[in-house]
């Protein structure tokens, strides 16, 4: 394989990055719900905050924009906006 090759390096792109894609998406889903020290998963950190952030905002009457988020929850295969 000649690395200033366009020829060679199209080939090796074409062969590695659909397996590329596919290992980084499965770290990825790992990352978000694994536990960190607070013991919850990074994806149910969102949830709470969200969750919290709409508490306030109905408590002291109050807009906030990331409330307009939809958040998406894959392990529910649907999504839900808050």
């Amino acid at each position: 394989m000649n690395p200033t090759s366009e020829i060679d390096m199209y080939c090796l792109h074409q062969c590695f990055m659909p397996l590329m894609k596919n290992l980084l998406k499965m770290w990825r889903e790992d990352w978000n719900h694994n536990k960190t020290r607070s013991e919850m998963a990074p994806s149910a950190l969102k949830i709470v905050g969200q969750l919290a952030l709409r508490s306030r905002a109905a408590t002291e009457k109050a807009y906030f924009p990331e409330l307009d988020q939809v958040i998406f929850f894959s392990h529910f295969n649907s999504h839900w906006s808050y």
